[in-house]
């Protein structure tokens, strides 16, 4: 398997640390091993979240597979100064019958855990989605993992997500401190569900120091 080496790493303060910690915990306690984390809003720290509740998974002996569903936008592989040298195989190679699984799933420089990125930018990604391939490639990386977390795009803008959800059994939907309306996450958390994706929890992200509450981040970011 092709190797990628994770050369930005963030530095964690003890609260954030803690919160994905927990975070870790309920998602291995759910049962559900194919799992997204979507929101509905930009700028809400989803990618953030997904990046570093795969690699502690990882860091805490699971085998863990980390899919960028985020076709259109992605900024996973930037985020974390993830790169491919070579001929670059992604995500939506796979999906349009261009490369095979072992062309897209990469090893990367966290033991236990691999990455499927996107590579290039994709604007027609529903097309993409809706064929059976997407189904093909979960059933393969829940075969060869303990759990598989998906970074979608949020819920309500596209229907990317809810596509993804179809395929996943669990969600964990993330929210920016004071971003958005209880009746925006109640709409996302129903639409997420119809689509067979059982929402497994809310994580508040960017709750400033003196909000001391579970679940939170504890910071901005």
């Amino acid at each position: 398997m092709k190797q990628l080496v994770i050369t930005r790493e963030d530095t964690l303060t003890y609260a954030v640390g803690e919160s994905i910690n927990t975070l870790c915990t309920n998602l291995s306690a759910s049962g559900a091993r194919r799992v997204l984390f979507t929101s509905c809003e930009e700028g809400a720290g989803k990618s953030f979240v997904a990046f570093h509740t795969a690699r502690r998974l990882a860091e805490m002996g699971r085998r863990v597979a980390l899919v960028d569903g985020d076709l259109r936008r992605s900024s996973l592989c930037a985020r974390h100064g993830i790169y491919l040298d070579g001929e670059r195989r992604g995500v939506s190679h796979y999906l349009a019958h261009q490369a095979g699984y072992k062309e897209v799933v990469y090893a990367t420089s966290v033991p236990g855990l691999s990455l499927v990125p996107v590579t290039e930018p994709v604007f027609d990604a529903a097309h993409l989605l809706g064929g059976e391939r997407l189904g093909k490639l979960m059933a393969r990386l829940s075969a060869c993992h303990d759990l598989v977390l998906v970074d979608t795009p949020p819920v309500g803008l596209i229907s990317d997500a809810l596509m993804i959800a179809a395929v996943c059994e669990g969600a964990v939907l993330v929210a920016g401190d004071n971003a958005v309306r209880r009746r925006e996450l109640t709409v996302a958390r129903q639409q997420l569900e119809d689509a067979g994706a059982r929402v497994l929890g809310l994580v508040i992200n960017r709750v400033p120091h003196r909000k001391k509450q579970y679940g939170s981040y504890g910071e901005e970011r």
